[in-house]
C-alpha cells in the first residue's frame, strides 16, 4: 500500500484522493504493483551488474600494481536476449584508455548511455597471457554458431525490424495512433520513449526490436496512463496555462489567427498552403515550452516558412528562426531530420538520468507526469543545439527579450 501511494504521488495524485483511486481501480493498482516490482528487478540487476564489474576493474588494477599482466575482457550472456552491441563486444579486451569500444568502462557503467547500461547481464573476466577463458566458447550450448550469434543471426530470436524510432513515427500506424490518443506525433514519440524506459530500453534499441514488439510498445503508449493515476497527466497539468495562439502573415500580406490548447496549435489543411514564404509568430505558454520543438521545426521546414517566432510567455523571451536566401530544400530537410534525431537522443538520455535520480532505488517506472519534468530539462538542450548548428543548414537562430511580430 505504501508503494502504491508513492507511485500515485509521483504521478501527481493528492494523498486524500489515493484511497478513492485505490478502491475504484483495485485491479489496475495490482497491475501497477507488478509493474513496479518488475522495474525494481531490472533496476537491481543494473545496479548490481555495475557494482560487481566496478569491483573487478579495481581488483585488476591492484593486480597490475603487483606486476601481473592482466586486463579486463568483456563477456556477454550467450542467449537471444543479449543486445546486439554487447554480442559484438563479447571477448573484447579493454582499451588503453580504460574503455571498451562502446565507451563503457565496464558492463553496467553508470556513466554510460541508457541503451548500453539498462538491464545489462554482461560481466568482466581477466585477460591474462597464456590463459584463455574463451576457449571453446562457441560450443557453449548455442543452437547456432558462435559467429552467427555475435552477428545477431539467432534462429530463435525474432527478426529485428531495422526501423528506427524516427522511421516508425512516419508510418501510417503511428499517424493513426497519434490521432487516437489525441496528441501530436512528437508527444506520442515521447510516450513511446517513456514506455521503452520502463522496460529498460531507449529509443536507440528500437531498430533491434521485432515489428511485433514495436507495435506492442506503440499500443502501450497510446493507452499511456490507462490507469486512473496516470491518465491525462500532461493534459491536466497543462490546463492551468493559457491556450497557445498563432499569427500568420502570408506572403501576400493576409493575416490569419489560430488558437489551440496549452500544448499546441494545430494548423488546418486549408491554411497549410499559406505558410510558404509566410512570417509566423506563436506563443508557448507552459514551463516545458521554451524554444522550438520538433513539431515547430517540422512546420517551419514543411511549410517553407520564411520566418518563425516562438514567444515563451512565462519568461518573455522570443526565439526566432529565419530561413536564409541560400537555404535549399535538401538543407532544410537535413535540418529537420538532424534536429529530430538530437531531440530523440536528448529525451533518451534525460529520461534515463531522471529515472536514475528519482526512481531507480524504488524501481518505479516513469509515466506521463515524469516526462513533464524531463521536458523542462529538454528545452535548454534544444536551444543549445539550435544556437550552435542552425547556421550550418541555412537558418539564422536568434533570441531576444520582449514581444514577437
Amino acid at each position: 500500500m505504501a508503494l502504491t501511494r508513492k507511485m500515485l504521488r509521483a504521478m501527481g495524485i493528492e494523498d486524500e484522493k489515493a484511497d478513492e483511486i485505490i478502491e475504484a481501480h483495485a485491479e489496475t493498482v495490482d497491475a501497477l504493483k507488478q509493474q513496479a516490482a518488475d522495474a525494481a528487478t531490472r533496476a537491481a540487476r543494473t545496479a548490481l551488474t555495475g557494482a560487481e564489474n566496478a569491483g573487478r576493474v579495481s581488483s585488476y588494477d591492484r593486480a597490475r600494481g603487483m606486476g601481473i599482466d592482466v586486463r579486463a575482457r568483456w563477456m556477454a550472456t550467450l542467449d537471444s536476449r543479449t543486445r546486439d552491441s554487447h554480442r559484438k563486444l563479447d571477448g573484447e579486451v579493454v582499451g588503453d584508455d580504460g574503455k571498451f569500444s562502446n565507451g563503457l568502462r565496464y558492463p553496467g557503467d553508470p556513466e554510460g548511455p541508457a541503451a548500453e547500461v539498462w538491464n545489462c547481464r554482461c560481466t568482466l573476466v581477466a585477460s591474462i597471457p597464456g590463459h584463455d577463458v574463451f576457449e571453446g566458447r562457441d560450443a557453449h550450448g548455442l543452437e547456432t554458431s558462435y559467429e552467427d550469434w555475435k552477428a545477431g543471426r539467432d534462429p530463435k530470436r525474432p527478426k529485428p525490424s531495422g526501423r528506427t524510432l524516427k522511421e516508425f513515427m512516419d508510418t501510417p500506424a503511428a499517424e493513426r495512433a497519434a490521432k487516437k490518443a489525441g496528441v501530436s506525433k512528437a508527444q506520442l514519440r515521447k510516450r513511446i520513449v517513456a514506455k521503452l524506459g520502463a522496460g529498460g530500453k531507449t529509443g536507440r534499441d528500437f531498430p533491434s526490436m521485432s515489428r511485433a514488439d514495436q507495435q506492442a510498445v506503440l499500443s502501450r503508449a497510446v493507452g499511456s496512463g490507462t490507469h486512473a493515476a496516470g491518465a491525462g497527466a500532461r493534459a491536466r497539468w497543462a490546463s492551468q496555462y493559457a491556450n497557445e495562439t498563432m499569427e500568420i502573415v502570408t506572403a501576400s500580406g493576409k493575416a490569419v489567427h489560430l488558437e489551440g490548447d496549452p500544448l499546441g496549435v494545430p494548423v488546418p489543411d486549408d491554411v497549410f498552403p499559406m505558410l510558404k514564404g509566410a512570417n509566423i509568430s506563436h506563443t508557448h505558454t507552459t514551463p516545458i515550452a521554451g524554444t522550438f520543438g520538433t513539431d515547430d521545426i517540422n512546420l517551419t521546414v514543411d511549410g517553407k516558412v520564411k520566418s518563425h517566432e516562438v514567444r515563451a510567455t512565462l519568461t518573455g523571451i522570443t526565439y526566432r528562426l529565419d530561413r536564409l536566401p541560400g537555404c535549399k530544400d535538401e538543407m532544410a530537410e537535413a535540418f529537420k531530420r538532424d534536429f529530430a534525431a538530437y531531440d530523440a537522443s536528448a529525451v533518451d538520455d534525460l529520461s534515463y538520468a531522471y529515472w536514475q535520480e528519482h526512481y531507480q532505488q524504488a524501481g518505479v517506472p516513469m509515466d506521463d507526469y515524469d516526462m513533464i519534468e524531463v521536458d523542462k530539462l529538454l528545452k535548454p538542450k534544444l536551444h543549445g543545439w539550435l544556437s550552435e548548428h542552425a547556421g550550418e543548414y541555412g537558418f539564422r537562430y536568434t533570441i531576444r527579450e520582449g514581444q514577437s511580430l
